[in-house]
């Protein structure tokens, strides 16, 4: 299993409604076709909903609906909230303040992208262990977080629970709940060489029985992660075919 996702997604959907363009004529989201043309992978976005563009505030709310039909075109590309903005860690909200920027989140996807793109496996703003909402996750059909790509695995998870997930890389919260374990950062991959990454992959898949890598949407403007990313997904789809 191979699971790819950017975290802090923002800039880009308001930038591309600006613009008056096309979705995949921004240099964020013609990465991501890219990505997926080459190695036939799906990406989950995780999106904050609210933060500074060129020093302006705005919020999902101004992402244009006109892309509605290249999301739907693009069944590849799923988003899901991240959380509400960057100062503000789902984990430093109460419950209910949590569920609100969640439904704000999902509220704007479904405009500008339609409910069919909506992402299953989330990973929410700095590891935040939200697993007390696992009902509402799985209404919103979540069936598993992604928690820290640390030693730690877990922050909050009972002791029996944190010893599975650093063991197995997965562990059942609850029937409605997984928690998962995230890998590999793109970003720290970049001073290792193609034979170093394939070696990396293929021990973690041996371990796990799969593979989660990530980035954030402002690495991707970086030539250095980009190239890290294809190289990786080079080498993961020889450990891991289509």
């Amino acid at each position: 299993m191979l699971h790819v996702s950017i975290d802090d997604v923002f800039p880009a959907l308001i930038q591309a409604s600006q613009t008056g363009r096309r979705l995949f004529d921004h240099p964020f989201f013609a990465f991501l076709r890219e990505l997926h043309n080459q190695h036939s992978i799906e990406v989950d976005l995780y999106l904050f909903y609210e933060g500074e563009v060129a020093g302006i505030p705005c919020s999902l709310q101004e992402v244009s609906d006109r892309f509605k039909l290249e999301f739907q075109q693009s069944p590849w590309l799923r988003l899901g909230p991240h959380g509400l903005n960057t100062a503000t860690p789902p984990y430093e909200q109460t419950l209910a303040e949590q569920q609100c920027a969640f439904d704000r989140i999902y509220s704007e996807i479904e405009r500008f992208a339609g409910s069919d793109n909506l992402s299953t496996l989330l990973r929410l703003h700095y590891f935040s262990e939200s697993f007390d909402l696992d009902k509402y996750w799985f209404a919103k059909g979540v069936t598993a977080l992604y928690f820290t790509d640390k030693p730690a695995a877990s922050y909050h998870l009972p002791e029996q629970m944190v010893c599975k997930l650093k063991k197995h890389g997965v562990v059942t919260y609850s029937p409605q709940l997984q928690i998962r374990r995230s890998h590999f950062r793109i970003e720290n991959l970049v001073n290792l060489d193609a034979k170093e990454i394939s070696r990396a992959m293929a021990d973690t898949l041996n371990q796990f029985g799969f593979v989660s890598v990530f980035s954030h949407e402002y690495e991707c403007s970086s030539e250095q992660v980009r190239n890290t990313f294809h190289t990786t997904l080079t080498e993961l789809r020889q450990h891991v075919p289509a």
